[in-house]
Formats: C-alpha cells, sequence, structure tokens
C-alpha cells in the first residue's frame, strides 16, 4: 500500500487493517498447523496400526499353535484341561482373525490376503475337527493302547494341522510386511513432530514480529500526524503560520483541514474584531494586575490626546483625575477581588490638562489576569445634565418669582388701588392672568417630571377608593366639560386599591383633559373600570378625530402634540409624559388604542396589590 493510499483510508479501516492482518495470517497459520498436526497424528496413527497389525497376527498364529498344541495334548493324556485350553484357542483365533480382518478392510492388498487367510484358517479348522473326531474315538490310552492305523491317522490329520498352521502364519507375516511396508518409520514420525515444532515456534515469533512492526508503522505514522494537527494549536495560540495541510483524507487529515479553516475564520473574526476595535468611539484597554495599561486602542489619542505609545505601561491612575481616583482605585480594587464586572464613572485627565468624563464598564479575567475597559465619553451628556439643572434652577427660581409678582399684581388690579379698569382692560386682565396660570403649569410640569425621572418624588401610597378619585378628577375638569357640553360617563362599580391619591387624579384628570378638548361639542367620554387579575384597568374613550398612524409610539414623549384637523390645540406636551411616569411609578402600564377617524382609548393598568404607607 503506497503512503498517499494508507492516508486515504479513515481511522476505522486502519484500524481494521491493523488488526485484520495479524489475525488472517494467525489463521492461515493455524490452518497450517492444523494440518501438520492431523500429518503428525496420521503418521502416528498408522504406526499403531501397524503394531496392532503385527500383534494380531501373531496372536492368530499362538492361538492356532496353542490349540493344536492342546489338542495333540488332550490325545495323548485325555486331560480334560488340554481340550478346554484347545477349544478356549481356537474361539480366540477366530475372534483374533475376525479383528484383524476389520483392522485391514481398508487396504485392497491386505484384504485380498486375509481372504486367503479366511481359506486357509477354514481348512484348519476342518483339520482340526477331523484331529480331534479320531482323538475322540481312541479309548483311555492308559489303559487301552492305541493302534498302529490309528496312530498314522492321527499323524498324518496333525501334519495337515501343522502345514496349514505354517501356511497361515505364512499369509500373516504377509500381511504383516505390507502394513509394516506402507508405514513411516518413527523416525519420520520423530521429525514430523519437530516440524509441527518448529513451524509453531517460527509463525508464533513471526506474528508478534509483524503486529509489532504493523502497531509502530500505523502508530509512528498517527502520532506523527496527530502531533503535526497539536503544534499546529500551539502556532495558533502563538499567532504563528500554520503547517500545510496534512494529505489524505483519513480523520485526522478532516480534521487538519477544518483546523485550518477554523484558524482562517479566527483570523478573520480577528481582523474583524480589531478593525472594529480600531475604529470604535470609545476607549477601549486592559490594564494587568500592576495597574498598568497593556492594550489600548486609537480611540484614547482622540479622547485623551495621549498617543499609544505614552499610555503603554503606564499606571491608569496617574491619568485620574486628583479627585476621583480614590473612589476610581476603590471601585477598580472592589472588582479586581470579587472577579466580577461593573460600572462606574469618573474623570480623565486630558493630555492639554482638562478633564473628560467617562463612563467604565470593567469586566476581570481570571484566565488573562487582567482587567479590560470600555470606556464611553460622557462629558456631552454631563454638560447637557448641568444646562438641564441650570435650566430648571432658572425656571425654578428666575421665572417663577417674576410670575407671583406678575400674578398679585394682577389681583392688586382689582382693588381701588390704581382706580378702575375700563372694559378693555379687564379683558386684557383676564388674557394675561390665563397666559399666567399657563406658564405656571408649564412650570409645575416641568419641575415634576423631573422628579419623577430623577426618583425624587415620593409617592404617599394609601389605600383609595377609584370612584372617589374618578368623581374628583370630573370636578377638575368641570370647566372645559361645561364649555364644551361634554358628557363623562364613569362606572357604576367601586374598587379599592393602593396608590398616591392626588398624583392618580393628576392622571385621570390629564386623560379627561385630552379626550374633551378632542372630542366635537355634544359628545360623550365613557370611562371603564374592570378588574383583570391582580390589576384594575381605566379606559377613557372618546370620540375625536384619533391619532395618526404610528402616534401610539411617540405619544408619551416630552413635548409631544397631535393636531385635529388643521388646528392645533393648546398645551405643554407634558401631561402624558408625567402620566406616563406616575403610572410606572405605580408599577403599572399606561397605553392608547386609536383608529383615525374614530377617536382615542386611553387605557392604564394598577397592580391591586402593594405596600402602602400613610
Amino acid at each position: 500500500m503506497s503512503k498517499a493510499g494508507s492516508y486515504n483510508l479513515n481511522l476505522f479501516r486502519t484500524g481494521l487493517l491493523l488488526i485484520g492482518l495479524p489475525l488472517f495470517l494467525e489463521l492461515l497459520f493455524v490452518v497450517i498447523l492444523f494440518v501438520l498436526v492431523n500429518q503428525a497424528e496420521s503418521q502416528a496413527n498408522r504406526i499403531e496400526n501397524a503394531r496392532q497389525i503385527r500383534a494380531a497376527t501373531n496372536s492368530v498364529t499362538n492361538h492356532y499353535q496353542m490349540a493344536s498344541v492342546n489338542l495333540l495334548n488332550w490325545g495323548w493324556t485325555s486331560n480334560r484341561q488340554a481340550l478346554f485350553n484347545y477349544e478356549r484357542h481356537l474361539e480366540q483365533g477366530f475372534a483374533t482373525l475376525e479383528r484383524l480382518k476389520e483392522m485391514v478392510k481398508d487396504d485392497p492388498e491386505q484384504s485380498k490376503i486375509m481372504t486367503r487367510i479366511e481359506f486357509t484358517a477354514q481348512e484348519l479348522a476342518q483339520h482340526m475337527r477331523r484331529a480331534k473326531a479320531l482323538v475322540e474315538a481312541v479309548p483311555d490310552p492308559s489303559f487301552t493302547p492305541i493302534d498302529l492305523p490309528t496312530m498314522i491317522a492321527i499323524t498324518k490329520q496333525r501334519n495337515k494341522v501343522m502345514e496349514k498352521i505354517v501356511e497361515l502364519s505364512r499369509l500373516l507375516q504377509d500381511v504383516a510386511r505390507v502394513s509394516d511396508r506402507q508405514n513411516v518409520t518413527q523416525e519420520d514420525e520423530i521429525a514430523a513432530r519437530a516440524r509441527v515444532k518448529a513451524f509453531l515456534v517460527s509463525g508464533i515469533a513471526f506474528n508478534i514480529l509483524m503486529a509489532a512492526g504493523l502497531a509502530a508503522l500505523f502508530g509512528r505514522r498517527i502520532l506523527q500526524r496527530i502531533g503535526t494537527v497539536k503544534d499546529n494549536a500551539l502556532r495558533l495560540g502563538a499567532a504563528q503560520p500554520l503547517h500545510e495541510t496534512l494529505p489524505g483524507n483519513d480523520e485526522i487529515a478532516q480534521l487538519d483541514r477544518v483546523f485550518h479553516t477554523m484558524a482562517e475564520t479566527l483570523a478573520e473574526a480577528a481582523r474583524k474584531e480589531r478593525a472594529i476595535i480600531d475604529s470604535a468611539v470609545d476607549v477601549i484597554c486592559s490594564i494587568d494586575e500592576d495597574g498598568r495599561i497593556t492594550t489600548v486602542n486609537p480611540a484614547a489619542t482622540e479622547c485623551w490626546g495621549y498617543t499609544r505609545d505614552e499610555l503603554i505601561g503606564l499606571r491608569f491612575n496617574e491619568i485620574i483625575a486628583p479627585d476621583d481616583a480614590e473612589r476610581t482605585m476603590r471601585l477598580i480594587g472592589e472588582i479586581t477581588k470579587s472577579q466580577t464586572s461593573g460600572t462606574f464613572e469618573s474623570r480623565i485627565l486630558h493630555k492639554s490638562g482638562s478633564e473628560v468624563d467617562m463612563l467604565w464598564s470593567v469586566r476581570w479575567s481570571n484566565v488573562e489576569k487582567a482587567l479590560f475597559c470600555v470606556l464611553h465619553n460622557i462629558s456631552e451628556r454631563k454638560e447637557l445634565e448641568r444646562m438641564r439643572q441650570n435650566f430648571l434652577a432658572m425656571v425654578s427660581h428666575d421665572l417663577r418669582t417674576p410670575l407671583n409678582s406678575v400674578k398679585n399684581f394682577l389681583v392688586i388690579l382689582d382693588t381701588p388701588v390704581y382706580g378702575d379698569l375700563n372694559e378693555k382692560g379687564n379683558v386684557r386682565k383676564t388674557a394675561i392672568e390665563g397666559e399666567v396660570e399657563r406658564l405656571q403649569r408649564l412650570i409645575d410640569d416641568l419641575l415634576d417630571l423631573e422628579k419623577l425621572e430623577a426618583g425624587k418624588m415620593d409617592l404617599r401610597l394609601a389605600d383609595a377608593s377609584l370612584t372617589k378619585i374618578l368623581n374628583r378628577a370630573v370636578e377638575a375638569v368641570s370647566g372645559p366639560q361645561e364649555k364644551k357640553r361634554t358628557k363623562i360617563v364613569l362606572p357604576e362599580s367601586d374598587v379599592s386599591l393602593p396608590c398616591d391619591e392626588e398624583r392618580l387624579i393628576q392622571v385621570i384628570v390629564n386623560l379627561l383633559s385630552n379626550a374633551i378638548k378632542f372630542s366635537p361639542e355634544d359628545s360623550v367620554v365613557t370611562v371603564d373600570a374592570t378588574k383583570n387579575g391582580d390589576y384594575v384597568e381605566v379606559r377613557v374613550k372618546d370620540n375625536g378625530c384619533g391619532l395618526p398612524p404610528d402616534a401610539e409610539k411617540s405619544i408619551f414623549s416630552r413635548f409631544r402634540q397631535f393636531t385635529s384637523g388643521a388646528k392645533s390645540k393648546e398645551g405643554s406636551g407634558l401631561g402624558l409624559a408625567i402620566s406616563k411616569e406616575i403610572v410606572t411609578a405605580h408599577g403599572g402600564t399606561i397605553g392608547v388604542e386609536s383608529v383615525q377617524g374614530s377617536g382615542s382609548t386611553f387605557w392604564l393598568q394598577l397592580p391591586l396589590k402593594g405596600s402602602t404607607e400613610q
């Protein structure tokens, strides 16, 4: 198998080859060993069979000879034991002859000789029976001598028996010689067993060496390729070029290709990340355990005036404004100690000497043992907050005081201090009073909204009757209601809920005022109140022109107003924004449903459960 071809095998097939090839050779070795063992056993069996055949032939000859001897002994001595021995040897001779016949039945040459042996044995048996008959006819020789004719007849019959025994013995020796000629020698058997032992030892040694060689070959190949992948991982971590892609199509080559693809993806992601960091407006930096800046993006130069080389290695507390240095060090120390993240604000000293307000987002990395910081420039926001505070202070003090003075002066005009005003003067005074009232409401709305958004307005929660709240809200809008002859329909059922009664009245008054303002004369404004689980829902429905499309998204924003036809409605545009803040502070929600030309329905949901305090 070529090197390139071996790389095309996956690890599963390589493992099969590593295991299967030795197993195949071991199987072949076992088969050959089995054949050799069978040959050795066959040779041993043939030797044993030849030994048994020779023993059987000798046994047959001996039995027939002993039968003949005992027959003559019985004839001369009339010893009944000799007769018994004769019969026994004759019977055992026939039995041994049958065994011998069974032993050589598979050999044609020996089977042919056995046919002659059986014929000779039958003739021998006949001669013995005749000899026995002659002997039995003789009286007891101890009392009556055997006559000469009888003696001659017995002798002739004995000679025939001996001739047949000799002939039978010769035939049996022929059978033994045929078996010996076909059989292997004991030296051949020893040589066969030696061959089996030699093959067994050499086969085991060869299999061991082959398995070790294959394991070393494939192990070295796999370990080299895995080592290449491992080295690529180290190179990737060290930002060094990777090795070339491994050849082949096995799992390791596929893994290496995936690793190269991943490395390219990571490199591309790193380039994009670096581009994002370099082009980010926020300052992104890392600070080590000693408090030194280790990395920083180019935004620091734009924001703080320092170059990147000036910042790298600099302790970050050296560029913190002195008034914020202690607090900043304490906050960063707490984040580092707890190994968490956090946000805080502090000022950075610009290279020019000015201060820059920054919002810090800090996260401690236990792996890198460093702080990763994102600093957002909030100087403009801080400046806007200061401008807003100055504006609110100006509204609260510089506008409210003159307005109170104007209002007090208008009250004095109703007295005879400056004399009576004519009709035109009274009209102008009334108009001025209305403008003063509108300006005061605008100032109060601005201050209320600021307090609500800043969380500085405390709600005085207590269980209150919703019917009472609605009735007081209707009384508050009775003037506009009578002017437009609008009918307000209230719900019949009552609900008790925890709330700041005055603030909730303010919300309902705002919703009713808008409903009356945008409804035509002689119309109906419907107020519904229903329980919905743990909430009560209040809905104020008018029959006005409705809101423009997508107006629901911005209706509760500051200074947001909508017109009815071509006529603009009066108002500050803060009422709904204030209402939303009040409802949110109660833990509720507020919204609107409107179809242009079919009126609007403002709704609010307030929780029925909550802590109450007087």
